[in-house]
């Protein structure tokens, strides 16, 4: 997904894209995000840069299930500090690096 895809959808609050098959992303410049749902692709790994350093402070929930997803990398949320949803179960998770998911003060659901 390239970076400047939704550039000026600033009010977008809601981006599905579930059922493609996406293997990397860059996260667009969206302040009002709320849900990222990119269910049922062919993500493989959550680096720890992912959203380092991101433009979507305000993710509250995120849907990445039915991925190829094996590992998780330490600090592979950072900075996501209204995350209160991840989503992660049917991947192929064999390593969640030491603090995968550190700085998650909001979290209440984690689905593995």
């Amino acid at each position: 997904i390239p970076e400047r895809l939704f550039y000026n959808l600033s009010k977008l609050n809601r981006l599905i894209l579930r059922n493609n098959k996406i293997s990397r992303i860059n996260l667009p410049n969206l302040k009002s995000f709320l849900t990222l749902d990119l269910e049922n692709n062919n993500l493989t790994y959550l680096s720890n840069r992912i959203f380092h350093n991101s433009l979507v402070p305000m993710i509250e929930v995120l849907f990445l299930q039915y991925n190829q997803i094996e590992v998780i990398e330490s600090h592979s949320f950072l900075n996501l500090f209204n995350l209160h949803t991840v989503q992660l179960s049917n991947n192929k998770i064999y390593l969640i690096e030491y603090e995968g998911f550190k700085n998650l003060t909001n979290l209440k659901n984690l689905y593995l």
